[in-house]
Formats: structure tokens, C-alpha cells, sequence
């Protein structure tokens, strides 16, 4: 699961540059301008999405709700080719996705494994993870090479976003039952 999202989110990053040049901008200072707006926003979503999570205690479905949020907006983001406006704001909704989804999936690990096994589990699952981003920008490049077109990468991207969500809902049972918020203690 932490291999396709690293893998993903390593791909854009990487290739998040050569897409805004490809929608037209040619100016560097104004492509580093563009990169930074979607990540801004991505912020601001990552903190919502992380405090409703630990509000309901619950990370399964919010994961799966942000690898779809990404997928989603980057889908929206291939519609949107030519129209620089739109192409910014629906890669924004997609970073929303993509900052979010990796502190969440630590959260649910980490409550996940028991404390004996939490140090080496996420040792182990970082190091794994890691070599996702050793693979798929490289595949991104060949898929844009052989295809000459940005749009079949960004469908490759989706795919490791959605396969990691699925794996994540079918791999990990939901270890607390539906409840409402978690209470605050008063000081």
C-alpha cells in the first residue's frame, strides 16, 4: 500500500514542473508560482482531513476518501488540459488528497500494530514504501515517452492511487466500531 502511495506521490511531485510547462507556461519563476499553489492548499486540506480523523477515530475511510480525492482531481486535471485556471484548481483538490493520505495511513499503522511490533512494522513498511518512488516516476517517464502525452501518465498515477486505497480497505479490518466524536477532556 505505502509503495503505490509513495510511488504516486513521488510521480507528481517529480513530474508536477514538466505537466505545468506542458499546459503553457514556459516561464520558471511562474511554473515554481503555479507548483506552489496546489501543495498550499494541500496544507490547509491535510489539517482538516487530520483533525476530522482523529475528531471520529477513524482512518481506514478517510484514507480511501483522500486516494480518491486525488485520483479524482487528477482525472478532473485531464479534462481541464489547455485551461490553466481550472487545470491549478483541480490539481489543488488533488494534493488536498495526496498531503493527507500519508499521515493517515502512519495514524492507522501505528494504531494498527501492537507497541512490541510498531517500531520494526514501521521500519519495515517505510523502507518497503520507499522504493516506490524508485519505480514509478521512472514508469511515468517511459509512459510519456512512448505515448508523448502527459494524460496516459496521469492515469497510471490514479491507478496507484485507487489500488492503494482498495488494498488498504480489504487489508486492514476496521479495529474500532463506528462512533461519534471522541471526547475531549476538560483541563
Amino acid at each position: 500500500m505505502y509503495f503505490l502511495l509513495l510511488g504516486a506521490t513521488y510521480t507528481m511531485v517529480f513530474w508536477l514542473p514538466t505537466l505545468i510547462q506542458s499546459w503553457g507556461v514556459k516561464d520558471l519563476f511562474l511554473i515554481g508560482i503555479y507548483a506552489a499553489i496546489p501543495n498550499a492548499v494541500g496544507v490547509i486540506g491535510m489539517i482538516l482531513i487530520g483533525g476530522h480523523s482523529d475528531k471520529w477515530h477513524e482512518r481506514r475511510w478517510h484514507f480511501a476518501a483522500c486516494v480518491t480525492i486525488a485520483a479524482v482531481g487528477l482525472f478532473v486535471t485531464t479534462l481541464l488540459q489547455g485551461n490553466l485556471v481550472g487545470s491549478i484548481i483541480a490539481l489543488s483538490f488533488a494534493v488536498i488528497g495526496i498531503a493527507s493520505a500519508t499521515p493517515l495511513f502512519f495514524a492507522l499503522i501505528s494504531e494498527y500494530l501492537s507497541a512490541g511490533a510498531a517500531a520494526g512494522g514501521l521500519a519495515l513498511i517505510s523502507s518497503l514504501g520507499n522504493l516506490g518512488p524508485a519505480v514509478s516516476p521512472s514508469i511515468n517517464g517511459f509512459i510519456i515517452k512512448n505515448t508523448g502525452d502527459n494524460i496516459y501518465s496521469m492515469y497510471f498515477v490514479m491507478g496507484l492511487y485507487i489500488l492503494s486505497g482498495l488494498l488498504l480497505l480489504l487489508a486492514i479490518r476496521s479495529t474500532v466500531t463506528a462512533r461519534g466524536p471522541v471526547p475531549v477532556p476538560a483541563h
